[in-house]
C-alpha cells in the first residue's frame, strides 16, 4: 500500500507527540479514504531534515512551528529540495501575529482542519486554509452565521439575545459550540482568527454567492 509522509518539525515535545497519537488515531479512516497510509516522523529541528527522508515516489506533507522557518537550515533545506513534491503547512505558534503567510494555520486549529488537511495531502490534491474557512462557514445556518457576526462585532450577551429573541443561556451554548465549530477556546481567540482569515468578509461573500 502507498504512503505519504507527513514530516513534523517542532521543538515541543507535547506538540509532536499529540501530532503522531492524533495522527495514529485516524489511520484506519485516512486508508478508507485515501487508499494510503500516513507515516508520520517527527524532528526537533529542521536541521535534522536531509535529503534522504526525500526519495521519488513519495508524497511529501511538512508541517513545521513558525519559529523554526526562520532558521537557516530551515531555508537551505528548501533550497536544496525545490522540486519536492511536498506540501508545506506553518503551525503558528503564538496567539497574534501580524501578516501571516496564507499557508500558515490558525493557532489551535480545530481537529477537524487538521483532519481535512492531512487527507487533502494524502490526496495529493490541491488544498488551502482558506477554503477550508469557507466551508466551515458554508455548513453555519442562518442565526449561527447572525451570532459570528454579532460576536466579532463586540456585542454583548445580551444584545444579541434580544436580537435573536432567545434567552441568555441560549446564547452561551450557542457561543461555546461556535468556538469549538473554529477550533478557539475563547471569543478573543476567535476575533484573532477574524483579524487574520477575515471570517465575516468570508461569510459576506457566501451570502452573496447563495442569494
Amino acid at each position: 500500500m502507498k504512503s505519504v509522509r507527513l514530516l513534523i518539525v517542532s521543538d515541543n515535545h507535547f506538540l509532536r507527540y499529540g501530532w503522531v497519537c492524533f495522527v495514529n488515531k485516524i489511520q484506519p479512516e485516512l486508508i478508507s479514504r485515501t487508499g494510503k497510509i500516513c507515516d508520520v516522523t517527527t524532528f526537533k529541528s529542521p536541521d535534522c531534515l536531509s535529503k534522504k527522508f526525500i526519495s521519488s515516489g513519495v508524497d511529501y506533507c511538512i508541517l513545521i512551528e513558525r519559529a523554526l522557518t526562520k532558521k537557516f537550515s530551515w531555508q537551505n533545506f528548501l533550497s536544496k529540495n525545490k522540486s519536492m513534491d511536498s506540501r508545506v503547512f506553518i503551525i503558528n505558534d503564538a496567539r497574534s501575529v501580524p501578516k501571516l503567510r496564507n499557508d500558515s494555520m490558525p493557532f489551535k486549529p480545530s481537529l477537524e482542519m487538521i483532519r481535512n488537511l492531512i487527507i487533502k495531502a494524502m490526496i495529493n490534491d490541491d488544498y488551502s486554509l482558506e477554503n477550508e474557512i469557507a466551508r466551515v462557514i458554508n455548513q453555519l445556518n442562518k442565526t449561527e452565521s447572525l451570532l459570528l457576526t454579532l460576536l466579532i462585532e463586540g456585542k454583548s450577551v445580551s444584545d444579541i439575545a434580544a436580537a435573536l429573541k432567545v434567552q441568555s443561556k441560549t446564547i452561551y451554548y450557542m457561543r461555546s459550540k461556535l468556538l469549538k465549530t473554529f477550533g478557539v477556546s475563547h471569543l478573543n481567540e476567535l476575533i484573532r482568527k477574524n483579524n487574520h482569515l477575515d471570517l465575516v468578509d468570508c461569510l459576506k461573500s457566501n451570502c452573496t454567492e447563495n442569494s
